[in-house]
Protein backbone atom coordinates (compact mmCIF):
# COMPACT_ATOMS: atom_id res chain seq x y z
CA UNK A 1 0.00 0.00 0.00
CA UNK A 2 2.81 2.37 0.92
CA UNK A 3 4.56 1.59 -2.38
CA UNK A 4 1.34 2.31 -4.32
CA UNK A 5 0.93 5.68 -2.60
CA UNK A 6 4.57 6.49 -3.28
CA UNK A 7 4.11 5.65 -6.97
CA UNK A 8 0.96 7.80 -7.16
CA UNK A 9 2.77 10.69 -5.51
CA UNK A 10 5.65 10.39 -7.96
CA UNK A 11 3.18 10.25 -10.85
CA UNK A 12 1.41 13.40 -9.60
CA UNK A 13 4.75 15.13 -9.20
CA UNK A 14 5.81 14.14 -12.73
CA UNK A 15 2.49 15.31 -14.19
CA UNK A 16 2.74 18.65 -12.41
CA UNK A 17 6.28 19.06 -13.76
CA UNK A 18 5.09 18.28 -17.30
CA UNK A 19 2.16 20.74 -17.00
CA UNK A 20 4.48 23.42 -15.64
CA UNK A 21 6.92 22.82 -18.48
CA UNK A 22 4.13 23.10 -21.05
CA UNK A 23 2.79 26.30 -19.48
CA UNK A 24 6.24 27.89 -19.64
CA UNK A 25 6.74 27.17 -23.32
CA UNK A 26 6.47 30.26 -25.57
CA UNK A 27 4.44 28.25 -28.09
CA UNK A 28 0.76 27.45 -27.77
CA UNK A 29 0.33 23.66 -27.66
CA UNK A 30 -3.15 22.22 -28.01
CA UNK A 31 -5.12 19.07 -28.78
CA UNK A 32 -8.07 19.70 -31.09
CA UNK A 33 -11.11 17.40 -31.24
CA UNK A 34 -11.99 17.10 -34.94
CA UNK A 35 -15.62 16.07 -34.32
CA UNK A 36 -16.43 18.55 -31.53
CA UNK A 37 -14.46 21.28 -33.35
CA UNK A 38 -12.91 22.51 -30.10
CA UNK A 39 -9.75 22.17 -28.06
CA UNK A 40 -9.73 19.51 -25.37
CA UNK A 41 -6.35 20.65 -24.12
CA UNK A 42 -4.22 23.79 -24.36
CA UNK A 43 -1.14 24.75 -22.38
CA UNK A 44 -2.12 28.42 -22.61
CA UNK A 45 -4.85 30.33 -24.36
CA UNK A 46 -3.75 31.88 -27.64
CA UNK A 47 -5.96 34.86 -26.83
CA UNK A 48 -3.97 35.51 -23.66
CA UNK A 49 -0.75 35.34 -25.67
CA UNK A 50 -2.20 37.97 -28.01
CA UNK A 51 -3.13 40.24 -25.10
CA UNK A 52 -6.85 39.61 -24.49
CA UNK A 53 -8.34 39.35 -21.01
CA UNK A 54 -10.02 36.11 -19.80
CA UNK A 55 -13.43 37.83 -20.02
CA UNK A 56 -12.83 38.85 -23.64
CA UNK A 57 -11.74 35.31 -24.47
CA UNK A 58 -14.86 33.81 -22.84
CA UNK A 59 -17.08 36.17 -24.84
CA UNK A 60 -15.49 35.02 -28.09
CA UNK A 61 -15.93 31.38 -27.07
CA UNK A 62 -15.14 28.71 -29.66
CA UNK A 63 -15.13 31.35 -32.39
CA UNK A 64 -11.97 33.01 -31.07
CA UNK A 65 -9.86 32.15 -34.11
CA UNK A 66 -12.44 33.12 -36.72
CA UNK A 67 -13.26 36.31 -34.77
CA UNK A 68 -9.64 37.44 -34.59
CA UNK A 69 -8.40 36.12 -37.91
CA UNK A 70 -7.61 38.50 -40.77
CA UNK A 71 -10.46 38.35 -43.34
CA UNK A 72 -8.02 37.45 -46.12
CA UNK A 73 -6.87 34.37 -44.18
CA UNK A 74 -10.27 32.90 -43.30
CA UNK A 75 -10.72 30.94 -46.53
CA UNK A 76 -7.15 29.65 -46.30
CA UNK A 77 -7.72 28.50 -42.73
CA UNK A 78 -11.00 26.78 -43.54
CA UNK A 79 -9.30 24.91 -46.38
CA UNK A 80 -6.53 23.97 -43.96
CA UNK A 81 -9.01 22.49 -41.44
CA UNK A 82 -10.79 20.52 -44.17
CA UNK A 83 -7.62 18.42 -44.59
CA UNK A 84 -7.79 16.94 -41.06
CA UNK A 85 -9.76 13.79 -42.02
CA UNK A 86 -7.26 12.84 -44.74
CA UNK A 87 -4.05 13.36 -42.77
CA UNK A 88 -1.70 10.38 -42.56
CA UNK A 89 0.10 9.57 -39.33
CA UNK A 90 3.25 11.66 -39.05
CA UNK A 91 2.16 14.03 -41.83
CA UNK A 92 2.74 17.67 -40.80
CA UNK A 93 0.20 20.30 -41.79
CA UNK A 94 1.53 23.88 -41.70
CA UNK A 95 -0.19 27.19 -42.25
CA UNK A 96 0.55 30.87 -41.55
CA UNK A 97 -2.26 33.25 -40.66
CA UNK A 98 -2.81 36.62 -38.99
CA UNK A 99 -4.63 37.26 -35.73
CA UNK A 100 -5.75 40.69 -34.51
CA UNK A 101 -4.43 42.08 -31.23
CA UNK A 102 -6.51 44.41 -29.01
CA UNK A 103 -4.89 47.51 -30.53
CA UNK A 104 -5.94 46.48 -34.06
CA UNK A 105 -2.55 45.34 -35.26
CA UNK A 106 -2.13 41.84 -36.64
CA UNK A 107 0.40 39.23 -35.58
CA UNK A 108 1.54 36.42 -37.85
CA UNK A 109 0.98 32.98 -36.36
CA UNK A 110 2.37 29.71 -37.71
CA UNK A 111 0.41 26.56 -36.93
CA UNK A 112 1.94 23.09 -37.27
CA UNK A 113 -0.42 20.16 -36.76
CA UNK A 114 -0.50 16.38 -37.08
CA UNK A 115 -2.70 13.45 -36.10
CA UNK A 116 -2.70 12.81 -32.34
CA UNK A 117 -5.27 10.00 -32.08
CA UNK A 118 -7.75 8.03 -34.16
CA UNK A 119 -11.10 6.36 -33.50
CA UNK A 120 -11.52 2.59 -33.52
CA UNK A 121 -12.31 2.61 -37.23
CA UNK A 122 -9.17 4.61 -38.04
CA UNK A 123 -10.76 8.03 -38.54
CA UNK A 124 -8.84 11.07 -37.26
CA UNK A 125 -10.13 11.88 -33.76
CA UNK A 126 -7.77 14.55 -32.43
CA UNK A 127 -5.09 16.83 -33.80
CA UNK A 128 -1.95 17.89 -31.93
CA UNK A 129 -0.96 21.44 -32.81
CA UNK A 130 1.75 23.96 -32.01
CA UNK A 131 1.26 27.66 -32.74
CA UNK A 132 3.92 30.32 -32.36
CA UNK A 133 4.17 34.02 -33.12
CA UNK A 134 5.98 34.71 -36.39
CA UNK A 135 5.66 38.49 -36.27
CA UNK A 136 9.25 39.31 -35.31
CA UNK A 137 10.60 36.75 -37.76
CA UNK A 138 8.47 38.27 -40.52
CA UNK A 139 9.61 41.78 -39.60
CA UNK A 140 13.27 40.72 -39.59
CA UNK A 141 12.77 38.97 -42.93
CA UNK A 142 11.21 42.11 -44.42
CA UNK A 143 14.10 44.22 -43.11
CA UNK A 144 16.60 41.78 -44.63
CA UNK A 145 14.75 41.97 -47.94
CA UNK A 146 14.94 45.79 -47.89
CA UNK A 147 18.63 45.59 -47.01
CA UNK A 148 19.23 43.15 -49.89
CA UNK A 149 17.49 45.55 -52.28
CA UNK A 150 19.63 48.42 -51.00
CA UNK A 151 22.81 46.37 -51.42
CA UNK A 152 21.80 45.36 -54.94
CA UNK A 153 20.99 48.97 -55.81
CA UNK A 154 24.36 50.11 -54.42
CA UNK A 155 26.18 47.39 -56.34
CA UNK A 156 24.33 48.32 -59.52
CA UNK A 157 25.24 51.96 -59.03
CA UNK A 158 28.87 51.00 -58.48
CA UNK A 159 28.88 48.87 -61.62
CA UNK A 160 27.38 51.73 -63.59
CA UNK A 161 30.10 54.03 -62.30
CA UNK A 162 32.77 51.47 -63.21
CA UNK A 163 31.18 51.03 -66.63
CA UNK A 164 31.30 54.78 -67.34
CA UNK A 165 34.44 56.17 -65.68
CA UNK A 166 35.40 59.76 -66.48
CA UNK A 167 39.16 60.35 -66.20
CA UNK A 168 40.74 63.82 -66.13
CA UNK A 169 43.73 63.85 -68.53
CA UNK A 170 44.82 67.47 -68.40
CA UNK A 171 43.39 70.89 -67.75
CA UNK A 172 40.18 71.00 -69.81
CA UNK A 173 40.55 67.40 -71.09
CA UNK A 174 38.67 64.31 -69.91
CA UNK A 175 38.58 60.73 -71.19
CA UNK A 176 35.95 58.02 -70.98
CA UNK A 177 37.03 54.46 -71.92
CA UNK A 178 33.97 52.41 -72.88
CA UNK A 179 34.07 48.65 -72.26
CA UNK A 180 31.36 46.11 -73.06
CA UNK A 181 28.02 46.47 -74.79
CA UNK A 182 26.35 49.87 -75.12
CA UNK A 183 22.55 49.72 -74.91
CA UNK A 184 20.11 52.59 -74.59
CA UNK A 185 20.21 52.60 -70.79
CA UNK A 186 23.97 52.72 -70.74
CA UNK A 187 23.97 55.35 -73.48
CA UNK A 188 21.89 57.59 -71.23
CA UNK A 189 24.34 56.97 -68.41
CA UNK A 190 27.30 57.82 -70.67
CA UNK A 191 25.59 61.04 -71.69
CA UNK A 192 24.81 62.04 -68.10
CA UNK A 193 28.31 61.31 -66.79
CA UNK A 194 30.03 63.00 -69.69
CA UNK A 195 27.91 66.16 -69.66
CA UNK A 196 28.14 66.49 -65.88
CA UNK A 197 31.90 65.94 -66.09
CA UNK A 198 32.30 68.54 -68.83
CA UNK A 199 30.32 71.06 -66.80
CA UNK A 200 31.99 70.28 -63.47
CA UNK A 201 35.55 70.28 -64.84
CA UNK A 202 35.10 72.97 -67.48
CA UNK A 203 36.36 70.53 -70.10
CA UNK A 204 36.81 71.69 -73.68
CA UNK A 205 37.71 68.28 -75.09
CA UNK A 206 36.41 64.79 -74.30
CA UNK A 207 37.99 61.54 -75.48
CA UNK A 208 35.62 58.59 -75.99
CA UNK A 209 37.62 55.38 -76.39
CA UNK A 210 35.68 52.42 -77.81
CA UNK A 211 38.59 49.97 -78.00
CA UNK A 212 36.93 47.67 -75.46
CA UNK A 213 33.35 48.26 -76.56
CA UNK A 214 31.36 45.39 -78.05
CA UNK A 215 29.24 45.42 -81.21
CA UNK A 216 30.00 48.98 -82.27
CA UNK A 217 27.57 49.35 -85.15
CA UNK A 218 25.40 52.04 -86.75
CA UNK A 219 23.15 52.11 -83.69
CA UNK A 220 26.10 52.80 -81.43
CA UNK A 221 27.39 55.35 -83.92
CA UNK A 222 24.06 57.18 -83.66
CA UNK A 223 24.46 57.19 -79.88
CA UNK A 224 27.96 58.63 -80.19
CA UNK A 225 26.65 61.31 -82.51
CA UNK A 226 24.01 62.20 -79.93
CA UNK A 227 26.71 62.46 -77.27
CA UNK A 228 28.82 64.62 -79.59
CA UNK A 229 25.98 67.03 -80.30
CA UNK A 230 25.13 67.33 -76.61
CA UNK A 231 28.77 67.98 -75.70
CA UNK A 232 29.08 70.65 -78.41
CA UNK A 233 26.18 72.53 -76.83
CA UNK A 234 28.38 72.86 -73.75
CA UNK A 235 31.31 74.06 -75.84
CA UNK A 236 33.28 70.80 -75.75
CA UNK A 237 34.75 68.80 -78.65
CA UNK A 238 34.51 64.99 -78.70
CA UNK A 239 37.38 62.87 -80.02
CA UNK A 240 36.52 59.23 -80.74
CA UNK A 241 39.38 56.74 -80.41
CA UNK A 242 39.84 53.00 -80.78
CA UNK A 243 37.62 52.21 -83.77
CA UNK A 244 38.83 48.87 -85.14
CA UNK A 245 39.16 48.20 -88.92
CA UNK A 246 36.23 45.77 -88.96
CA UNK A 247 34.06 48.29 -87.15
CA UNK A 248 35.18 51.12 -89.45
CA UNK A 249 34.24 49.07 -92.52
CA UNK A 250 30.86 48.20 -91.01
CA UNK A 251 30.15 51.85 -90.26
CA UNK A 252 31.01 52.83 -93.85
CA UNK A 253 28.81 50.05 -95.25
CA UNK A 254 25.85 51.06 -93.08
CA UNK A 255 26.26 54.73 -94.06
CA UNK A 256 26.75 56.03 -90.53
CA UNK A 257 27.70 59.74 -90.60
CA UNK A 258 30.70 60.26 -88.31
CA UNK A 259 31.68 63.52 -89.96
CA UNK A 260 30.93 65.51 -86.82
CA UNK A 261 33.38 63.49 -84.73
CA UNK A 262 37.15 63.83 -84.71
CA UNK A 263 38.72 60.37 -84.67
CA UNK A 264 42.09 58.92 -83.75
CA UNK A 265 43.22 55.30 -84.09
CA UNK A 266 44.17 54.77 -80.44
CA UNK A 267 43.56 56.39 -77.09
CA UNK A 268 47.24 57.29 -76.92
CA UNK A 269 46.98 59.19 -80.21
CA UNK A 270 43.84 60.86 -78.94
CA UNK A 271 45.62 61.97 -75.75
CA UNK A 272 48.55 63.32 -77.82
CA UNK A 273 46.08 65.25 -80.00
CA UNK A 274 44.29 66.61 -76.91
CA UNK A 275 47.50 67.70 -75.19
CA UNK A 276 48.58 69.65 -78.28
CA UNK A 277 45.32 71.58 -78.13
CA UNK A 278 45.39 71.99 -74.35
CA UNK A 279 47.03 75.19 -73.10
CA UNK A 280 50.26 74.73 -71.16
Amino acid sequence: MAQLEANEEKLRHDLEAVHRLLRLLPQSIYVFDVHQRSNIYANGDLGLLLGYSPDEIRQMGSGLLTTLMHPDDLTLFEGHASQYPTLADGQLLCTDYRLRRPGGTYHWIRGQEQVFSRTGDGAVATILGIAHDLTEERRAEAERAVLREQVIAAQSATLREIGTPLIPIADGVVAMPLVGAIDEERADRILDVLLNGITHRGARLALLDVTGAKDVDARVAAILLRVTRAASLLGAQVVLTGIQPVTARLLVETGADLGQITTRATLQEGITFALKLSPR
